[in-house]
């Protein structure tokens, strides 16, 4: 009698999964969306036959998550520039939705000062220049030496052009992946060290970054003039422009005296949340390569939630926030200092550290001026 009663419940369950099969689906109104970045759009589906709705859950998936999002209920979000497809399928039956998302613009961005970072004849090929082009927004500090702290946005354009000239002169650069006089190097991502270089645009804010390459475009300059028109890597349209004075910081000249600092950090401490605010203070102590005993004291201001230094970008500042490194404060040896001949307190005036998490361990990209106008520098590995 059992035997049976299982043979029927099979058979019934045969039944009433053959009864509501999905026959056809299909996405109601338009199969192409155009929609701008930020945008929501719900998609609903039309199952045969309409009882199979019930016994049947719709799966949505996007092809290309970056351009545009669904979730579960197919309501589609606008991410990026591009196009992708969004897809419904309900039993073995599938239906499509081409989602086209409108190109980025940025042609109102104000930039207020200008500098430019000479390398000379740095490719070797013979009558061409190369310098770094860099326009910065409001919210940066840049010292003598061209170091900058602080955050917003900056344009930067790796640009060739002839010697003898060391300042850029008056004339149109167009992209090239050959350095050739009036070029400039298209932008480029470095996936081995998560780093870019030739010509983006650079967007920073507390505790992140992120850039557009550009590909393509034209960059005038006209004696203090400088206007471009770009086109970046995901079809982003870019017009900038910047009229003013141009720094100028010749990086051919010899460095200044540098500290250099051994490839790893001696310590590592919990400080705790030292400036009551919600955050904490991670300390590394970092020797001199030189073995003169003396070791800089690195104070990191991080989330107080943060179990290790989290990766991104610190700046030397008296913010107190996290994704900062503590002022120095001699008087009583906290904050970002250095120690001459271990016992010496030096304050540190300016600078930054770059934590990036290679093959599992933080690497730190130390550049920091101390009062005498000395540069520590380093890249050192915290195993920590």
């Amino acid at each position: 009698m059992k035997k049976i009663f299982y043979i029927l419940s099979i058979a019934i369950l045969l039944f009433s999964c053959d009864e509501h099969k999905v026959t056809s689906i299909k996405i109601y109104g338009e199969n192409v969306r155009v929609m701008n970045i930020g945008d929501k759009d719900t998609l609903e589906v039309i199952i045969q036959p309409l009882q199979s709705y019930i016994y049947n859950t719709v799966h949505w998936r996007s092809s290309d998550p970056s351009v545009a999002s669904v979730d579960d209920r197919g309501v589609v979000t606008a991410i990026y520039s591009g196009t992708c497809t969004i897809t419904a399928t309900a039993g073995n039956k599938t239906a499509a939705c081409e989602i086209i998302v409108n190109t980025f613009e940025l042609n109102n961005l104000e930039f207020i000062k200008a500098v430019v970072y000479f390398y000379g004849n740095e490719s070797g090929i013979a009558g061409v220049n190369t310098a770094i082009l860099r326009l910065y927004s409001a919210g940066y500090n840049i010292e003598n030496d061209g170091s900058i702290s602080g955050s917003g946005y900056f344009f930067n354009s790796q640009i060739n052009y002839p010697e003898p000239n060391i300042l850029p002169p008056n004339g149109t650069f167009t992209d090239s992946e050959t350095t050739q006089n009036f070029t400039f190097l298209p932008g480029k991502f470095n996936t081995a060290n998560s780093t870019v270089s030739g010509t983006f645009l650079y967007f920073s804010n507390l505790g992140g970054a992120s850039a557009i390459l550009i590909n393509t475009g034209s960059l005038n300059i006209a004696n203090n003039l400088i206007t471009g028109n770009f086109i970046g890597e995901s079809g982003e349209k870019i017009k900038i422009s910047y009229s003013g004075d141009i720094q100028f910081i010749d990086r051919t000249l010899p460095p200044p005296d540098t500290l250099k600092l051994e490839n790893s950090v001696q310590s590592y401490a919990l400080i705790g949340d030292v400036f009551d605010n919600g955050t904490s203070v991670r300390r590394c102590i970092i020797y001199s390569e030189d073995l003169s005993g003396a070791y800089l004291q690195l104070d990191f201001v991080v989330p107080i939630s943060a179990s290790s230094i989290p990766t991104g970008f610190y700046r030397l500042n008296n913010s107190h926030l996290p994704y900062s490194l503590a002022e120095s404060n001699t008087g009583n040896e906290t904050g970002t200092i250095l120690f001459e001949n271990s016992t010496t307190p030096k304050e540190i005036l300016y600078g930054n550290v770059n934590v990036e998490k290679v093959e599992g361990r933080l690497k730190f990209t130390i550049y920091l001026v101390e009062g005498c106008g000395r540069v520590i520098m380093g890249k050192v590995v915290c195993n920590y």
